[in-house]
């Protein structure tokens, strides 16, 4: 059902950074999409919700995309209204687009989507009647062509920096991608490290693939190639491939902390200079603190990126008690990750 006038878009993709990239282009054509990471909660929105377009992440873990796409098609609100389901994948996937399209999805993207290949998908698969709420402005298009990169960018040899701005659209689209790539390292690398030290080589195989998306969205080009080959490695159980590779695979993706830590020094001096103005802001009254956890727990349900981030973004205008700091602050970490599971539990409690 579209709301306010708009577009109702669902993106399902285990990759936070390009769920996150992919929204930001859907924004310059003032669309808010809801996202989700795994292939049951996009059928579980499916159910309560009407979409006018589906994009969905051939590689997501625990699902064949063409049985999940069988589920997709037999839900009524999907079946009545001929949902586009547009699949987005990598060269591996588009080498087997027959048999996808045979499957239900209307067409492949290939992974990273860029926004003129975004709006050709939206004028050719939905009704004439959505054209209009598609707003094909070239201004938008060029949003921040202006803006420049920071020269410490420019000096980077394992970073192609003008591959990634054209992959992201924009400089400032680049540099958000850049800034959700470097802040997942830590966490993203252990998982690897996890499902690699178990064993785990199907949870592996998804965690580097999507590896392989995110650092070839930045122009990560070296990084992106290893991990291509590793995913390759997983997908045909070559466990001496894997093991002869995965600890360079993690030293060279844990490197970009170094790499792009002059990201993290901007951040730090952010957060010092908020801290010294802490004290000189307004105590957050009780009703606008119950107001934004109600609101957090909502938006939580609805798996919404943009509006969760807007209530913690609001909220920092205010003095925190330590306990509902202390929240703000790991809901705001869970989020990068969007562990919406983690983040909903959290709520439960307060």
């Amino acid at each position: 059902m579209r709301e306010n006038g708009k577009l109702s878009v669902l993106i399902a993709d285990d990759s936070e950074m390009e769920s996150i990239f992919l929204s930001e282009l859907f924004a310059r054509m003032d669309i808010r999409p809801d996202v989700v990471t795994g292939a049951e909660d996009c059928i579980k929105m499916c159910t309560v919700k009407n979409y006018d377009v589906i994009l969905y992440d051939l590689i997501m873990p625990g699902a064949d995309a063409r049985l999940i796409m069988d589920k997709i098609k037999s839900l009524p609100h999907i079946k009545d209204r001929a949902t586009p389901v547009i699949a987005m994948g990598g060269n591996e996937e588009l080498a087997d687009i027959e048999a996808f399209l045979e499957a239900g999805f209307k067409n492949i993207l290939k992974k990273p989507v860029s926004m003129p290949m975004l709006q050709a998908a939206l004028y050719l698969y939905l009704p004439e009647d959505c054209f209009r709420l598609i707003e094909k402005d070239e201004k938008l298009l060029a949003d921040g062509e202006d803006a420049r990169l920071p020269e410490w960018l420019s000096d980077l040899t394992k970073l192609d920096a003008e591959e990634g701005v054209k992959n992201c659209a924009s400089v400032e689209g680049y540099l958000s991608a850049l800034g959700i790539f470097y802040n997942s390292i830590g966490v993203k690398a252990d998982e690897i490290k996890k499902y690699y030290d178990d064993g785990d080589w199907k949870a592996y195989t998804i965690k580097v693939h999507a590896l392989k998306s995110s650092a070839r969205l930045i122009g990560a080009m070296e990084l992106s190639e290893l991990a291509k080959n590793l995913e390759a490695a997983g997908n045909n159980f070559d466990e001496t491939t894997i093991k002869l590779d995965t600890d360079r695979l993690l030293s060279m993706y844990r490197e970009y902390e170094r790499i792009l830590s002059p990201l993290g020094e901007d951040k730090g001096a952010s957060s010092a200079e908020s801290g010294a103005e802490e004290d000189m802001r307004e105590v957050i009254p009780a009703n606008v603190l119950e107001d934004a956890v109600k609101s957090l727990k909502e938006f939580a349900d609805n798996y919404d990126y943009e509006l969760v981030e807007m209530v913690l973004n609001s909220v920092k205008e205010y003095k925190l008690p330590e306990r509902p700091k202390e929240l703000f602050e790991r809901i705001e970490k869970l989020l990068i990750s969007m562990d919406w599971d983690e983040i909903r539990k959290l709520l439960q409690n307060v």
